[in-house]
C-alpha cells in the first residue's frame, strides 16, 4: 500500500504536468522572443546610425576629434554595441568608443556592421560598429517572467 491515496497521487501528477507545461511554454517563448529582440536591436542601431549620420559625416569632414568622441559616446545607450570606430576614407581612426568591460573573445554572436559616410555626395569614411547579440539573449533570459509582460522579449 502506498502512503498517498488516489487524490495525493493525482495532485503530484498534476504538479509534475504543470511544471512540464510551464517549462515547455518558457522554452517556446524564449525561442520566439530572442529572434524578435535581436531584430529589434538591429533596427534600433540602424535608426540611431541613420539619425547620427549627418553629424558624423560633418565631424569626419572637419576632422574634429572632440566632437567625434562625444558623438560616439551616444552608442553607450545600446547594450549590444560593444565598440564603435569612426574611420576616414584611408581607414585611419578619427574616434573610437569601447564599452567598459568588453569580453575580448569573439563568437558567432558578434559581428561588425559598416556604414559609409558621405559629405556633399563624396565618400569620406565609414562608421564601424561591433555588435554582440549575446547581450540581447541575456536580457531576454532575465525578462521572460510573467511579471514583466510589458518588457521586450516577453509576450
Amino acid at each position: 500500500m502506498t502512503p498517498y491515496g488516489l487524490s495525493g497521487r493525482l495532485a503530484i501528477l498534476m504538479v509534475v504536468a504543470t511544471l512540464i507545461m510551464q517549462l515547455g511554454h518558457g522554452l517556446y517563448r524564449f525561442s520566439v522572443d530572442v529572434a524578435e529582440a535581436k531584430q529589434q536591436s538591429i533596427d534600433d542601431i540602424n535608426q540611431l546610425v541613420t539619425n547620427l549620420q549627418p553629424a558624423l559625416a560633418e565631424t569626419l569632414y572637419q576632422y574634429n576629434e572632440t566632437l567625434s568622441d562625444k558623438l560616439l559616446n551616444v552608442f553607450s545607450g545600446s547594450d549590444s554595441i560593444q565598440t564603435v570606430w569612426l574611420l576616414d576614407q584611408d581607414g585611419t581612426g578619427l574616434g573610437i568608443w569601447v564599452r567598459a568591460g568588453v569580453d575580448e573573445s569573439t563568437t558567432d554572436e558578434q559581428y561588425e556592421v559598416t556604414w559609409p559616410l558621405t559629405y556633399e555626395q563624396s565618400y569620406i569614411g565609414s562608421l564601424v560598429v561591433l555588435v554582440d547579440m549575446r547581450v540581447v539573449e541575456q536580457a531576454c533570459l532575465l525578462y521572460t517572467s510573467d511579471a514583466a509582460d510589458d518588457l521586450l522579449c516577453v509576450d
